[in-house]
């Protein structure tokens, strides 16, 4: 009791902000990032589906490189600093070279089930500690967490969000935890959504989001398209075996 007692007083008096990690995408959870990447795709800055998330830096990087100078200088003042929010957000993730150490101290007092599109804890207070590398065609991030007073069928000691991946040509190869989210809600996804704690699988997605290069497909406009094979736990004591979940998602 004393060192839940001595963790909460730490959680309600520190204040951590996690800092830039060295990853090939953005995941879900990061609101600013997802309101400013709606914003440029609703004014025709980002062609690329926005509906599934983690997006490529790649990605953002194609589409904001290859809006004409005309429609930049088109756009409003709130949509012109948004642009430049993610030109930032592109180059600083470019620049981040060797180890990037992180770790964040968060806390809620709400429903596990309100959990949103943003990066909440998912029990009542959490502590991450992990670091991320990438470099070329490489990216790793090993990352550890505690939680109070989780699920009895759920463990206080956590690898979630811990990954490591490869990209080949114009898509990415990675195994690990991540969230992700499918579906252009803000609140929640029935088809998949990063409400629940990720799941550990072996994915296979496209790395630019880009048209087709062969005349007759490339009418069909920029798309991506996320496969993944991953592996359910079994819950407690439970009589019954582990099962595998795959997915496959397209957007255009």
């Amino acid at each position: 009791m004393r060192c839940r007692q001595i963790f909460l007083t730490l959680l309600l008096g520190l204040s951590v902000s996690a800092p830039l990690s060295a990853d090939p995408w953005a995941p879900p959870g990061d609101l600013v990032l997802r309101h400013d990447v709606q914003r440029l795709a609703d004014a025709g800055v980002i062609q690329s589906p926005v509906t599934t998330w983690p997006i490529t830096w790649a990605t953002l990087d194609y589409d904001v490189s290859s809006a004409s100078p005309a429609l930049v200088a088109s756009l409003s003042e709130s949509e012109s600093m948004a642009l430049a929010r993610i030109r930032d957000r592109i180059q600083r993730n470019k620049g981040l070279t060797g180890l990037q150490p992180s770790a964040e101290v968060s806390a809620r007092t709400d429903d596990f089930w309100l959990r949103t599109f943003e990066d909440t804890p998912r029990e009542e207070s959490e502590l991450r500690v992990g670091a991320s590398w990438q470099g070329g065609r490489f990216a790793v991030r090993l990352q550890g967490s505690y939680v109070d007073q989780p699920d009895p069928d759920d463990q206080e000691w956590r690898m979630d969000g811990s990954y490591a991946a490869m990209v080949l040509g114009n898509h990415i190869l990675s195994a690990g935890a991540i969230d992700r989210w499918w579906g252009p809600s803000w609140d929640n996804s029935l088809i998949y959504s990063s409400v629940p704690r990720p799941i550990g699988a072996f994915a296979l997605e496209r790395n630019v989001a880009k048209e087709f290069e062969t005349k007759w497909l490339s009418w069909i406009g920029p798309w991506t398209y996320s496969l993944t094979w991953g592996f359910l736990p079994v819950p407690g004591d439970r009589p019954v075996t582990g099962s595998d979940l795959v997915r496959l998602g397209a957007s255009l």
